[in-house]
């Protein structure tokens, strides 16, 4: 049995896989540190904040934000980084408060990292006037003039890694970490919506950051687990 990001540590035959969502975190960070700013983006000001809203205080969730944090700073140390705890996944209009509160206080891109919750946001983001990046699915493809680009989780890369570590017969331990070297985790700049929003500098930058996370260059959390490799 194979549990993602929850499940009991102390079952006979339950392996624990845990994604990186840091390294999905650190590059939202970074992309947002770098477009809040940038002159070739509209509904961004010229404060230096962006903002993040959670789901709830979960160690899932906690990576999201502690990467979101790092790759903003990665970029620019002096911006400020606000951010909403719901403590709820599901609930829109909750999500569309926190964003519009955030934006009020001068977040113009905010990272979605709430589920269900997060349609809210991303959806009172035209007449709040802020971009927003998603998280889990390819937002942007269903909200383009409101969504930047999306954190995925390439849920059927890691299904296909662990089946196959099973039938190669590797050892598992108890806890598995997957992330970009695995293949289970990217960022969506290569659609169309995407490119559209992003300017090309932006994702260039974006593309070096990412290389250097998957060569283990820059290094947000060694978390010591095993990999599905």
């Amino acid at each position: 049995f194979a549990a993602i990001d929850f499940g009991p540590e102390d079952i006979h035959g339950a392996v624990k896989i845990s994604y990186r969502n840091e390294e999905g975190g650190f590059l939202a960070g970074a992309l947002a540190a770098m477009l809040t700013t940038h002159e070739n983006v509209d509904r961004t000001n010229p404060d230096k904040k962006i903002g993040i809203i959670m789901g709830a205080d979960i160690p899932a969730v906690q990576r999201f934000k502690q990467g979101y944090e790092a790759g903003a700073r990665f970029i620019d140390s002096r911006i400020q980084i606000l951010s909403e705890n719901l403590n709820d996944f599901s609930n829109k209009d909750k999500a569309a408060a926190a964003a519009l509160r955030l934006h009020n206080e001068g977040a113009d891109i905010i990272f979605c990292a709430a589920g269900g919750a997060s349609l809210g946001a991303i959806e009172a983001a035209q007449r709040g006037g802020y971009w927003t990046i998603g998280a889990d699915a390819q937002m942007e493809t269903l909200y383009p003039d409101t969504v930047l680009t999306s954190i995925l989780k390439l849920n059927s890369h890691v299904v296909y890694g662990i089946v196959d570590h099973f039938m190669k017969n590797k050892p598992f331990s108890k806890d598995i970490s997957i992330g970009m070297k695995e293949d289970a985790i990217d960022i969506s700049t290569w659609s169309r919506e995407s490119k559209k929003n992003i300017p090309v500098d932006v994702q260039r930058r974006l593309n070096e950051i990412e290389e250097k996370l998957i060569q283990g260059l820059i290094v947000i959390k060694d978390l010591n687990y095993q990999s599905i490799n």
